[in-house]
Parts: C-alpha cells; sequence; structure tokens
C-alpha cells in the first residue's frame, strides 16, 4: 500500500486486512512517501504493538505513488502481491479473492468498478465521465489494457514471479497500466467491488496526475512497440510535448507581432516584444506539462530558459542569414531548417540545463 498523508486511515485497514487473511499467511508493507501528517510513524506503531505483521517502509527521495508500488514490489515476499491503496476507499474484505484469482496461467487479476457487482459510491457526473474517458483512452493507446473492463483500477493483484520491478517506469499514479504491459497476461481475471469515497484524509489527485497518465499511457504504447530498446520513450514523449508547446508560443508570437504592428510599432521592437512573450508562454506550459511541474529553483530555472531560448534565437537568425544571405538559398526552406536549429538547441538546453529532468 503506497501512502500519503494517511495517518488516520491507517488502524483501521490494517486491522480489517488482518482478519481477512488470518487463513491465510500474508504481510502488509505500507510504504509511506515521508508523509508530514507521521503516517510512517503509525505504522511503525502497528508494526511493534501489533500482530498484523505490518512492515514500514519509509521513502525520502524520488516522490510518486508508483515508485512506492515498486519499491513494495521490490520488498514483498509472498508469490502474490495485491496492490491497493490505503485510504479505505478498496474493501479489505476483497483481498483473499482478488489473490485467489492469480494461477500459473492467469498472472493478473483487477478489482473492477465497472463488471459483475462493481460500483461507485458518491461520485459527479464529472468524475465518473473522466474515469470512463481514461479507461477508452488506455485501451486505445495501450493493447494490453483491452483484456481488463478497469485497466487503470489501483486496486490488483499480480504474481510476483511474472514481475521485472526493475525494468518498471515508476512515475505517474495508473501502475497497473505498466503491470498489464510489461507482463502482457494470456488472460486476467477480475472480480468486482464497489469504490467507497474516502472518509478521512483529502484525495492526492490532481491535474499533474492526469497529465501523467496521458505521459504513461503513451510511454506503455511506446514499450509496446520496442521503442525503449533504442530511445528513453519518456525522452521522445518530452520532445513532443515541447513541440507542441513551441507551435503554440509561435502562434502567440505572431499575434504579438502583427497586433503591434498593425498599432505602428517598428518592427524591430514588434519582434522583440513577440519573442519575448513567447517566452513567457513557453516557459509556464513546458514547466506545467513537458517537465511535470518541478517545484525546486524555479527563479533559476525560469532565468536558464530564458537564456536558453535567446540562444536558440541567435541560432535560428544565424541559420537564416547564412542560408539566404549567404549560401543564396530559398526563403521558405531556408527559415524551416533555421525554425528546426533553433528548435533542437532550445529542446536540449530546457532538458540539460533549464529543468533537468531525472
Amino acid at each position: 500500500m503506497p501512502t500519503y498523508n494517511e495517518k488516520n486511515n491507517l488502524e483501521e485497514l490494517t486491522k480489517r486486512l488482518s482478519e481477512a487473511l488470518q487463513q491465510l499467511e500474508y504481510e502488509i508493507l505500507i510504504v509511506d512517501d515521508n508523509s508530514p501528517d507521521g503516517t510512517f510513524q503509525e505504522a511503525e506503531r502497528i508494526q511493534k504493538e501489533t500482530n498484523r505483521n505490518v512492515k514500514a517502509i519509509l521513502r525520502k527521495k524520488n516522490p510518486g505513488l508508483a515508485k512506492s508500488v515498486v519499491k513494495g514490489f521490490q520488498e514483498a515476499q509472498g508469490e502474490k502481491i495485491v496492490v491497493m491503496d490505503a485510504d479505505l476507499q478498496h474493501p479489505p474484505e476483497k483481498v483473499p479473492e482478488l489473490a485467489s484469482k492469480i494461477t500459473e496461467n492467469t498472472p493478473v487479476s483487477v478489482a473492477t468498478r465497472y463488471k459483475q457487482d462493481g460500483g461507485i459510491n458518491g461520485w459527479t457526473k464529472f468524475r465518473k465521465t473522466v474515469s470512463r474517458g481514461a479507461i477508452l483512452l488506455s485501451k486505445i493507446i495501450v493493447p494490453e489494457a483491452r483484456k481488463s473492463s478497469d485497466p487503470v483500477s489501483g486496486f490488483f493483484a499480480v504474481k510476483k514471479d511474472r514481475l521485472k520491478p526493475e525494468k518498471l517506469s515508476p512515475h505517474g499514479y495508473k501502475i497497473l497500466l505498466e503491470v498489464l504491459a510489461q507482463i502482457r497476461p494470456e488472460k486476467v481475471e477480475e472480480i468486482g467491488y464497489r469504490f467507497e469515497e474516502r472518509e478521512k484524509g483529502e484525495s492526492n489527485l490532481g491535474l499533474q496526475h492526469y497529465i501523467k497518465f496521458l505521459e504513461h499511457a503513451a510511454e506503455c504504447r511506446l514499450k509496446h512497440h520496442g521503442v525503449d530498446r533504442y530511445v528513453d520513450p519518456r525522452k521522445i514523449i518530452r520532445f513532443m510535448e515541447f513541440g507542441a508547446v513551441g507551435a503554440s508560443g509561435t502562434l502567440l508570437n505572431m499575434l504579438i507581432f502583427a497586433t503591434t504592428q498593425s498599432n505602428g510599432l517598428h518592427y524591430l521592437l514588434s519582434g522583440t516584444l513577440a519573442f519575448g512573450g513567447a517566452v513567457q508562454w513557453n516557459f509556464f506550459w513546458n514547466w506545467l506539462i513537458t517537465f511535470n511541474k518541478p517545484s525546486e529553483n524555479i527563479r533559476e530555472k525560469y532565468l536558464k530558459f530564458n537564456s536558453v531560448s535567446i540562444g536558440g534565437f541567435l541560432i535560428y537568425q544565424s541559420i537564416l542569414f547564412l542560408m539566404i544571405g549567404v549560401l543564396n538559398q530559398p526563403e521558405l526552406p531556408s527559415n524551416l531548417l533555421a525554425i528546426i536549429g533553433g528548435f533542437l538547441w532550445n529542446f536540449t538546453g530546457s532538458e540539460k540545463v533549464a529543468f533537468r529532468p531525472e
């Protein structure tokens, strides 16, 4: 169970789990992302003061739900591993049934909200629509997801000897997608369950999780085609996101340039304003989407990004001058080559200097 600020749920959760699993040999791994509310300390207390077979694991670096799950995969001693949330939205009483579905020929079983006696309590129509949309996208992008009615479920079981945790890409929060993509199971068994609205604590789900979900699904698809044997799929995804942001920045640049020109501003001043406005736009969206909203040293990243962008602008101008002014090449192909040169500089500089993702 990956945890972050779930202190108030652990007592009831581990009690219900131990009661449900009392006829089986089991361990409960609580993998905490250094929660400020004392979740790890509570897990340690339960480990020491009860006979619930709890093992508390603390992670202090590189936070993330999927990374905590992978840490659990690496530490687990059992032949079958069940992954579930610690917020009591996943009923502990379903764990034995979920684990029982794992066999030699069925390496993955999924607790689904969309089949048999499954359902969702307390969700708005908007949230249900988002969930259905995520499932549809998963099945379109990741072929292995089509074997489950709920491939974005956070409640599932997997046969340990079919896993290769070291080859998983632990980012985002829908780790089941990557498990399915890696194992490529011949068959996926499912059980229905009712997803309950949390009673204690606050949801950690936000916009950034949706962005990472889409990135993760795209990464799984690239791995499905074996792209990871040649290049890191995340680099390809960042490159595409950077290009999309750059294209939108180009439109903004043109808009500012045209508007200021129509008001009689000198073209050099118009170009300066247009370039400056586009750079600010590009920084924000690359910070938010391409590089997943890094929180440390924002001012430093901002200054470095602007410096890199100025370098890209100079490269663009230099290529344009070389191709047209020196080599006398056609203007449009020369402009395209100059744009590509500036773009490659900006992407490499942003990745290696300004944002430096892990």
